[in-house]
């Protein structure tokens, strides 16, 4: 049997098999609904953590059986004759057909995960797989994609290099705030500012978050501390862990991750490697101090300047802790003497910092602070 050919452009009336995807999800003719998707099936599996009952063709959720069923047959069942299945929820054509589903009834599928999500690295866990994959590729993963077309900055994700861009290289005049006066930088600082310390939700939300990073930072601070202030390499008593752990980070640690490229001088802490760029290679003081007029290139010198000089508590700590740092530097310089001794035993001079021998283990170079 030939076919009619039919001409280019020939417009068609939509058949019942070619309808939109906008149509209910009920089919003519049958009483059960539309198949949900692999993505819905397991999110119906989540649900059922949360209520036992949930719908199966819809976002209803059930504690009680009867409710279910109830819900079935008013919205979902559309014939007189559709069969549910009480335990699972499902609606079937026939008896027969329910009874070839009873095997497998109420059977979750090998290849449903259910929550919690947890991480790998961290032990995070997660009430969604898609928060995990998040959680993961921007957390755990160094990768920056995103590079910034003004500075060397480089982001992991397309909106933290919006944010960096708008707050960073758009020149916008101050805003201040009504509330506390203070001046922020763009229109957009004032915003993040003003939604965090001035709306009783967001200073709530701030303050909570602020409390677990302080606690992450307590902790991390807590399973890092150096408590010893004795060298095991160099076999040397620092006196205080201060001047150990700059010793360990001069001598012992020959890696530097950041170098200024100014002066080569490498960091291991990107924070110190920032401030050492933005206060030793230029001849700027805008840190005024208001009582005396002493200038000073950051505020922390500032700060301390103050505390030891223009208050009386601190001007008696400061004295009775110059009087103890003293005592601690005769005894390391002894220490070190008596190293020197050991090793050169024909009174040779030898400069400080020459590695001296110490009970078979190496000393190196250590600057008295």
């Amino acid at each position: 049997m030939k076919r009619r050919k039919i001409p280019e452009g020939t417009a068609f009336k939509a058949t019942s098999n070619e309808k939109s995807k906008n149509t209910p999800a009920k089919r003519k003719g049958k009483g059960t609904p539309k198949r949900r998707t692999k993505y819905s099936n397991a999110k119906f599996y989540r649900r059922k953590l949360v209520h036992p009952y949930p719908c199966q063709y819809c976002l209803s959720d059930f504690d009680l059986e009867s409710d279910r069923v109830e819900h079935l047959l008013e919205v979902h069942c559309t014939t007189t004759h559709g069969v549910i299945c009480r335990p699972c929820g499902k609606l079937f054509v026939s008896e027969q057909v329910k009874n070839f589903h009873a095997p497998k009834c109420g059977i979750i599928p090998s290849r449903y995960v259910m929550p919690p999500y947890i991480c790998d690295e961290c032990g995070k866990d997660f009430d969604d797989r898609s928060r995990l994959w998040t959680h993961q590729k921007f957390t755990h993963s160094n990768e920056r994609r995103f590079p910034c077309d003004h500075c060397n900055y480089r982001a992991k994700t397309l909106a933290a290099l919006t944010l960096h861009q708008s707050s960073m290289h758009i020149v916008s005049e101050q805003v201040e705030c009504p509330e506390c006066h203070k001046s922020l930088k763009n229109q957009l600082y004032f915003e993040n500012h003003f939604k965090r310390m001035h709306t009783p939700k967001g200073y709530r939300q701030y303050v909570e978050l602020s409390k677990r990073q302080s606690d992450k930072r307590k902790e991390k601070r807590r399973k890092n501390r150096v408590t010893t202030s004795v060298c095991s390499e160099c076999n040397i008593d620092f006196q205080t862990v201060p001047r150990y752990i700059s010793h360990r980070s001069k001598v012992h640690v020959t890696t530097k991750n950041w170098q200024c490229e100014q002066c080569g001088k490498g960091f291991n802490c990107i924070k110190v490697f920032q401030n050492h760029q933005m206060y030793v290679h230029t001849d700027e003081r805008p840190f005024i101090c208001d009582k005396c007029g002493m200038n000073f290139k950051n505020p922390k010198n500032l700060k301390t300047h103050i505390d030891r000089v223009h208050t009386e508590g601190g001007r008696l700590k400061y004295n009775s802790y110059n009087r103890e740092n003293y005592k601690r530097k005769q005894i390391l310089a002894q220490e070190l003497s008596k190293a020197k001794d050991l090793e050169c035993p024909d009174d040779s001079h030898v400069d400080e910092g020459t590695v001296f021998e110490v009970g078979g283990s190496s000393a190196t170079e250590s600057i008295l602070e």
